[in-house]
């Protein structure tokens, strides 16, 4: 996955967004990978956002750990409008 991101780096992405896709991550594994991604992309000047799912019902606890980790873009819903059962 390293090595997935810092091609797309290499390649002009400005930044990159990490997903929880199937919205079973728990807050202290997305936190640490956010970090670890975030550091990894540091020197390129790369930015990490977070896309989760509420599947789980960890969503918002997974985005908010994900900013405190360093991501500085959420992609989301409002009021659960939006795919699936929402992000």
């Amino acid at each position: 996955a390293d090595q997935t991101l810092l091609a797309a780096a290499k390649a002009g992405a400005s930044m990159v967004i990490l997903c929880d896709t199937n919205g079973g991550t728990l807050p202290e594994a997305i936190a640490e990978r956010t970090k670890a991604v975030a550091k990894l992309l540091e020197p390129l000047k790369v930015s990490v956002g977070i896309h989760t799912h509420n599947d789980g019902e960890l969503a918002v606890a997974n985005s908010l750990a994900a900013v405190d980790a360093g991501a500085v873009q959420v992609q989301g819903t409002i009021n659960g409008i939006g795919e699936r059962c929402g992000n």
